[in-house]
């Protein structure tokens, strides 16, 4: 089933019964709707994302066309952990094309952290690194915004991802395996499984489709 909105031509790779990838087929991935990517652990959710972001190692999809996407939030790849804080969105600011400053006052205003950013980034804690990159990202101006594992982050900073987003008229893919939070936060689902991606208008016959493959 296709969602309606803008859509990003996406081509999925089914697998047969053995586990064999079989033949690619096209789906419409939308990209101004609030889309949750529901699958197990392992499952391919990252990939995904990461290939909707023009990485490589494309799995079990591949985009057709460039898309306006963001880098991929909490997916842990977007800050170097070798740099601090600091350098880390100086590099980031260059990459861009925005200063430096504007980037760093973003970031404080998206989610008040207390931070010794002159620290190593590999030496601050998990969720603290989490919450800096996610805000680093929903500062930049992006058509759709790509968020992994969206459940292992504080509410308060998913609410702001949402809010920000829709008031640029934005769309965002989040990946979860909770079913509740893809319940509060998606309009639409798609389901990584076995057989490929489906794509579903109905949260709730997307959820219960996912539910199948639940161990």
């Amino acid at each position: 089933m296709s969602a309606s909105g803008r859509l990003m031509p996406l081509q999925s790779q089914a697998a047969n019964s053995a586990g064999r990838p079989e033949t690619w087929r096209a789906i419409g991935v939308p990209t101004d709707r609030r889309l949750a990517v529901l699958g197990q652990r392992r499952s391919g959710k990252t990939t995904l994302l990461k290939s909707l972001s023009g990485k490589p190692g494309l799995g079990l999809a591949r985009p057709v066309q460039i898309a306006q996407f963001s880098p991929v939030a909490n997916a842990g790849g977007l800050f170097h952990p070798k740099l601090n804080v600091n350098e880390n969105i100086r590099f980031l600011a260059d990459l861009y094309g925005v200063e430096p400053r504007r980037l760093a006052a973003g970031i404080l205003e998206f989610c008040a952290l207390e931070a010794d950013w002159s620290v190593i980034l590999g030496s601050n804690d998990p969720a603290l690194r989490r919450s800096l990159e996610v805000a680093a990202v929903m500062f930049l101006p992006f058509g759709c915004y790509l968020i992994d594992d969206a459940g292992h982050l504080p509410s308060d900073i998913i609410d702001r991802c949402f809010e920000m987003a829709k008031e640029r008229r934005a769309g965002v893919i989040f990946s979860t395996s909770n079913v509740r939070l893809a319940r509060q936060r998606a309009d639409c689902i798609l389901v990584v499984a076995k057989n490929g991606l489906q794509l579903f208008d109905d949260v709730e016959k997307g959820i219960a489709f996912f539910g199948q493959y639940k161990d």
